[in-house]
C-alpha cells in the first residue's frame, strides 16, 4: 500500500461516488421501508430490525445499539479495516486511484518501510522452508511435535527455524540482491564493534510478528537449548516493529474470526498457537511488554470482551495488578474485562493441553469481571466485620471506582454496590466518592437518569435528522426542553470547539493569534488543530457525529473525549429549528468574547515562559510584546 496523506476533498467525492446501500447490502441483508433499508444489526444480537440505511444521506445508524456513520465507518467496524484500509476499499469498488499528498522526506521514508516489509516477508519464507527442508530441521520438527504443535498450525501461523551458524540468512537474502543496510535496519542481522555482521537468530524457532493488516514486522525466537539466554529473543525496536504497540496473533485472530468479539491476551507465542491449534483462535500475546492502554485502546475498537489470563501465583496476582490499574479507566459502557487466573504452575499451553478446549473454555466463559475481582481483593486483609474495617474498604473501592470512565453507568451502580456490601448510605458514599474526585477537578459520579437511557423507536429519525446520538456506542441522550440551563465544566476552548464541530460556518468568525499556537495551554492546542483541520477540509460535514468520527482519524479521539462526553455537546444543534441555531450562535459570541480576554493574559504567560526557560530563543518582537503586555497588565490592575 502506498503511503502519505490522503486529499479530503478526495474521500470526499469518494463517498459522493459510493452508495451506501450496495456496501452494506453485501454484507448485511437489507429491506426497503418508506425512503430507509431497514435489516438485523450486525454490531449486535437482535430479533426485530432496527438497523436502519439512508440512501439519500448516505448515513446508517441502530436505533438498538446506537452505532452509526458513512461507508468508511461501516468497514471499519464491521470488517475490521483501519481507515485508511476502509478507503483503498471503497476506491477499488469505484474503480478509482487514490491520489498522495507526500512531502520528499515522507516519500522516502514509505520507501524504506515498503522495502522492510518485502524484506521480512523474504525472511519469514527462508525461515519457513528451513523448518521444512534444512538438514538441521529435525531439532526443530522434534521440539514443536513435543509441544503438540501440528503442521497446519505452523504453517498457518508461517513457524519456522534459524539452524546454526553465523550468517545463514544474510547469505539467503543477500543472494535476492537484498542490501546488507537494510537487513541492519531490520534486525535481522547485527554489528559487532569489529564490523562483523552476522544473523540475529541463530538455533532458534522462529515466531514471524505480523501487524493487523498481516504484514510482516519482526520476529520472535525461541530457544531450542535450555542453556542458550535469552529464552525469547525479539526483533528490536524498527522503522515498522514497534513492540509496545503490537499484539502477536491479532492477524491470525482475525483471519479466524469472521466477527472477532473477544481477546484472551496470554503470556508467550506458544500459548497463543496451542489454544489456536485446541480451537481458540482469540488468544493474543504483548511482545515482552506489559498491556497498555494503546494494545487495549487497539482492541476495543474492533471488540467489546478482554480477558486477561495469569498466572495463579504471586508473579500472576502482581501482573493482574499492573493491568487492573490500566484497565480500570478504559472500562467504558459496553466493554468488558475480566481476569483469568489458572491454577499454580500451569500455564495456557500446558492446561488446555491436559483438559481440552470444552473446560479451558469454561474457565474464560467464568472470569472474573474487574470489577467483581476489586470488591473481592481489596476485602483481603481488612476486618470487614469492625466498624474501622468497612470504612476503609469503602474508601479503597472508592479509590477504584473513581477511575472509571465519567460518563460510564457502571459508576453509580459500583456505588449501590458498595453500599450494599458495606451497609453504609449510598448517597453518602456518593458524596464521599464525590469529594475525592473534586480533588482532581473532575465531576462527580451521578445515577442514571431517565431522559439518559431513553432510545428513540421513531424510525423516522434518519430522516429528519433530529435524533441526538453519542458516537461509539455510547448511551444517546435525549435532550431536554430547558437544554440551556444545563451547566458545563468545559473550558472556554472547549466551548469554542464544540461550538465549531456542530456549525462549522462559524470557523470564518473565529481569527486566533497564531502566536499562540505553541501555547502550552491543551485545551486552546486542540481549538487550534480543530481549527484548522475543519478550515482546510473543503466541504464541512454539517452532522456532529460525523465530524467527531473525522476527527477522532485524524488523532484527536483522546483530545475530543471530555467534550464528547459533556452534555454542553449534545445541546440543540443545527437542523432542530431557528432556536437552537440562535442559542449556538448566542454561545459562540459569549465563548468567543470570553477567549478574547483570556488570550493576553495567556499571551503573557506564554512569553514570561520564553524569556525565563528560553532566553537566546526570544526575538526581538517577542520582546517587544511582552513588554506591552507588562504595560497593559499594570494599567489594568490600577484600574
Amino acid at each position: 500500500m502506498e503511503s502519505g496523506k490522503i486529499p479530503q476533498h478526495f474521500i470526499d467525492d469518494l463517498l459522493a461516488r459510493i452508495d451506501i446501500v450496495d456496501i452494506i447490502a453485501s454484507r448485511v441483508k437489507l429491506k426497503r421501508a418508506g425512503h430507509n433499508h431497514m435489516g438485523l444489526c450486525p454490531f449486535h444480537n437482535e430479533k426485530s430490525p432496527s438497523f436502519s440505511v439512508n440512501q439519500n444521506k448516505q448515513f446508517y445508524h441502530c436505533f438498538g445499539c446506537g452505532v452509526g456513520g458513512d461507508a468508511i465507518k461501516f468497514l471499519t467496524e464491521y470488517e475490521h479495516m483501519e481507515f485508511v484500509q476502509a478507503i483503498e476499499e471503497l476506491a477499488r469498488i469505484a474503480g478509482v486511484d487514490i491520489p498522495r499528498e507526500e512531502k520528499p522526506q515522507d516519500i522516502e521514508r514509505n520507501k524504506q518501510q515498503r522495502a522492510l516489509y518485502d524484506l521480512l516477508k523474504q525472511a519469514s519464507e527462508v525461515y519457513y522452508q528451513n523448518l521444512k527442508s534444512d538438514e538441521q530441521r529435525d531439532k526443530a520438527v522434534s521440539y514443536l511435535k513435543n509441544r503438540g504443535l501440528s503442521g497446519q498450525i505452523a504453517r498457518q501461523f508461517q513457524i519456522g527455524f534459524a539452524p546454526e551458524g553465523w550468517s545463514h540468512l544474510k547469505d539467503a537474502l543477500e543472494a535476492k540482491k537484498a542490501p546488507k543496510e537494510l537487513l541492519l535496519l531490520g534486525g535481522l542481522t547485527v554489528e559487532s564493534d569489529k564490523g562483523k555482521v552476522y544473523d540475529r537468530f541463530r538455533n532458534r524457532i522462529m515466531f514471524p510478528i505480523r501487524d493487523a493488516r498481516g504484514r510482516y514486522i519482526g520476529f520472535g525466537g525461541r530457544v531450542l537449548s535450555p542453556d542458550e539466554k535469552p529464552k525469547y529473543l525479539n526483533s528490536p525496536e524498527t522503522p515498522v516493529f514497534h513492540k509496545g504497540k503490537e499484539l502477536y496473533g491479532l492477524y491470525e485472530a482475525k483471519l479466524a474470526n469472521r466477527q472477532l468479539t473477544r481477546a484472551l491476551i496470554v503470556e508467550g507465542y506458544m500459548d497463543v498457537v496451542v489454544l489456536a491449534q485446541h480451537g481458540i483462535s482469540y488468544a493474543m500475546a504483548t511482545l515482552g511488554t506489559a498491556t497498555s492502554s494503546v494494545h487495549l485502546e487497539r482492541l476495543f475498537k474492533i471488540l467489546s470482551d478482554v480477558v486477561f489470563c495469569f498466572d495463579g501465583d504471586n508473579a500472576g496476582r502482581n501482573a493482574a495488578k499492573r493491568a487492573m490499574e490500566l484497565a480500570i479507566g478504559m472500562l467504558e459502557d459496553g466493554r468488558q474485562i475480566r481476569f483469568l487466573f489458572l491454577p499454580e504452575g500451569e500455564d495456557p499451553d500446558s492446561l488446555v493441553q491436559k483438559e481440552g478446549k470444552t473446560a479451558f473454555e469454561a474457565r474464560i466463559h467464568n472470569a472474573t469481571p474487574l470489577l467483581e475481582l476489586i470488591f473481592s481483593q481489596e476485602k483481603e486483609g481488612i476486618q470487614f466485620d469492625s466498624l474501622d474495617g468497612k470504612a476503609r474498604y469503602a474508601r479503597a473501592v472508592l479509590a477504584w471506582i473513581r477511575q472509571l470512565p465519567l460518563k460510564s453507568l457502571t459508576r453509580p451502580l459500583a456505588i449501590k454496590r458498595l453500599a450494599d456490601l458495606t451497609g453504609l448510605d449510598e448517597d453518602q458514599l456518593t458524596l464521599l466518592e464525590a469529594e475525592q474526585v473534586a480533588k482532581r477537578g473532575e465531576p462527580a459520579v451521578t445515577a442514571p437518569t431517565q431522559q439518559q437511557t431513553s432510545h428513540s423507536e421513531d424510525n423516522s429519525a434518519p430522516d429528519t435528522g433530529v435524533y441526538h446520538e453519542a458516537p461509539y456506542r455510547e448511551t444517546r441522550i435525549v435532550m431536554p426542553a430547558t437544554a440551556s440551563k444545563k451547566r458545563s465544566t468545559l473550558s472556554t476552548a472547549q466551548k469554542l470547539v464544540a461550538n465549531l464541530i456542530r456549525q462549522p460556518v462559524l470557523l470564518d468568525q473565529l481569527s486566533l493569534d497564531s502566536n499562540l499556537q505553541n501555547s502550552e495551554d491543551g485545551d486552546l492546542q486542540l481549538l487550534f488543530e480543530v481549527h484548522r483541520l475543519l478550515t482546510e477540509r473543503q466541504k464541512p460535514q454539517s452532522e456532529p457525529y460525523l465530524t467527531c468520527s473525522w476527527l477522532h482519524d485524524r488523532g484527536l479521539k483522546d483530545a475530543l473525549s471530555p467534550i464528547e462526553k459533556s452534555d454542553y455537546f449534545w445541546l440543540p444543534k443545527p437542523g432542530t429549528g431557528a432556536k437552537a441555531s440562535d442559542w449556538i450562535l448566542a454561545e459562540f459570541e459569549t465563548n468567543r468574547t470570553e477567549l478574547a480576554h483570556y488570550l493576553p493574559d495567556l499571551e503573557y504567560l506564554h512569553l514570561k515562559n520564553r524569556m525565563t526557560n528560553h532566553t537566546s530563543e526570544v526575538t526581538d518582537a517577542e520582546r517587544k510584546r511582552f513588554n506591552e503586555l507588562v504595560i497593559t497588565r499594570k494599567h489594568r490592575r490600577a484600574r
